[in-house]
């Protein structure tokens, strides 16, 4: 189901995190049809050029009909503010009034561009962007909710102390923050001082991002910080039934990972193909392999060339393997 302004407010702002090459509507809509509790999808980013011609994976992963029973927040990439206006206009036409602005993606090839988290280095132009979108949004009348997910900085933590400022400047309906810098990449701790800055400070509604693995450590937020969101990727991505655990307190089995296991791979067979499916669920597994406190076995499934032997292995792992998360 696509989004609407009027709609969007919930109470437990449980989200899942935009992850390239995985969280696309497939993954979600099994996600969804088995454990559900999600407030909010993002889809992996976008990024808009002049055309604003999709991409036909793009296309098919935002197209309201892939998405029936889900609110999806698209994501755009940009550092331009009226490649982002004509972004906004497009994924408007398609039902969509809440837009995610990407400003935490930590790749070189994107920093690079200025782009993602690198442009957070050029607060100036971050503070024109801003001024430009709400203003053209506001002269042309154009109803949509603005949301952002950032990091702290390029390179130093320090560096968020005059960028919270600009967004304070500017309705922002909400701000997801992964306290890390664009250098630290995904390793390193997270910056919780900063967090916490942001918690208290900022002008918009609060989403916490990053390292959140189990029940445990998502209580642990949600209990520090009342009346924030929290948003989950990686975390979710190995424990597909967190979100449920998280609001009823009811743990994943193994019967329901395999089951889950077993229909992601069937859907992305059924979709992409065996050869794209055997990829994708390389990719899950990353993620999933944590789940089990079995290294050996974990390390067969990386390394395995063969679809029929990864799910014969994967079976294996899931079924006599005890969940330690």
């Amino acid at each position: 189901m696509n989004n609407s302004a009027c709609d969007q407010k919930n109470t437990t702002k449980l989200y899942m995190a935009p992850m390239e090459e995985i969280t696309g509507y497939i993954f979600r809509n099994v996600q969804n049809e088995m454990f559900g509790y999600v407030d909010k999808y993002f889809s992996p980013f976008i990024t808009p050029t002049e055309s604003m011609k999709l991409k036909p994976r793009e296309i098919k992963d935002i197209l309201a009909s892939n998405n029936e029973d889900l609110y999806l927040v698209p994501q755009l990439l940009t550092n331009d503010s009226e490649l982002f206006i004509k972004g906004v206009e497009l994924l408007m036409n398609r039902g969509y009034f809440e837009i995610n602005l990407n400003l935490g993606c930590p790749s070189n090839t994107v920093a690079k561009k200025g782009k993602g988290s690198g442009f957070l280095a050029f607060p100036e132009e971050l503070d024109r962007f801003f001024e430009n979108v709400f203003k053209r949004l506001g002269d042309d009348n154009i109803e949509v909710d603005i949301s952002v997910k950032t990091r702290l900085g390029m390179h130093s933590e320090e560096e968020f102390d005059s960028i919270l400022p600009i967004f304070n400047r500017y309705p922002i309906s909400e701000l997801i923050v992964h306290p890390r810098v664009k250098d630290d990449m995904y390793s390193n701790y997270v910056r919780m001082e900063k967090f916490d800055l942001a918690y208290k400070n900022s002008k918009s509604n609060i989403v916490y991002n990053g390292d959140i693995y189990t029940y445990k450590e998502a209580i642990n937020i949600l209990s520090k910080y009342p009346n924030c969101g929290l948003m989950m990727g990686r975390g979710a991505v190995a424990n597909p039934g967190i979100f449920r655990e998280i609001v009823t307190g009811k743990k994943i089995t193994n019967s329901e990972l395999l089951e889950f296991h077993d229909k992601l791979y069937n859907s992305y067979a059924e979709t992409l193909g065996v050869k794209d499916a055997f990829f994708k669920m390389k990719e899950v597994w990353n993620n999933m392999q944590y789940m089990f406190d079995n290294d050996k076995l974990a390390h067969k499934i990386r390394i395995c060339k063969d679809p029929d032997k990864m799910m014969e292995l994967a079976h294996k792992m899931i079924s006599e393997e005890e969940i330690i998360r």
